[in-house]
């Protein structure tokens, strides 16, 4: 027989030791969550990360890391200094790809420009805005830079 644990990632399952879980599951929990804390705080160099990669650095109306967590709806807005940046590279663009901190600044550090570096060969014939790097971005953000840039495909 299958155990539950064999269809969910999920801490289920896991014993018991007395009125708790045993030491090494409670030992893991705060493993995970310590590095889940580390990955939502990682100290983001977007200037950094921008220059890589041949992109434009932007900023979400939220002021600070602490805010963009209490206040998702200013992590889907540009800050209104990034809105005039994008004013002049306004175009007639196929896909733009915007790069977002997220809750995971380490996951992007490691992983954005290679994904680019392998995507965009790939889009041959398209006509592609540089490449949007923001700094405390939401997903929704992209909406905003799209709309801006006068992009023509939104989701795919």
């Amino acid at each position: 027989m299958k155990s539950l644990r064999d269809f969910t990632m999920a801490r289920v399952a896991l014993g018991r030791a007395g009125n708790s879980v045993p030491v090494r599951e409670m030992l893991a929990f705060q493993l995970a969550h310590a590095r889940a804390r580390d990955a939502v705080h990682f100290p983001f160099d977007g200037a950094g990360l921008a220059d890589r990669m041949g992109g434009v650095q932007v900023k979400s109306a939220a002021r600070d890391r602490e805010e963009y967590l209490r206040r998702p709806d200013l992590g889907r807005r540009l800050h209104a200094e990034s809105r005039v940046l994008l004013e002049p590279l306004k175009g007639n663009y196929d896909a733009v790809f915007v790069v977002c901190d997220g809750l995971s600044a380490l996951a992007v550090e490691r992983n954005a420009a290679d994904l680019l570096g392998r995507v965009v060969p790939r889009l041959e014939g398209w006509k592609i805005a540089p490449v949007l790097v923001c700094e405390q971005g939401r997903v929704g953000v992209g909406d905003e830079m799209g709309e801006l840039l006068g992009l023509r495909l939104r989701w795919c």
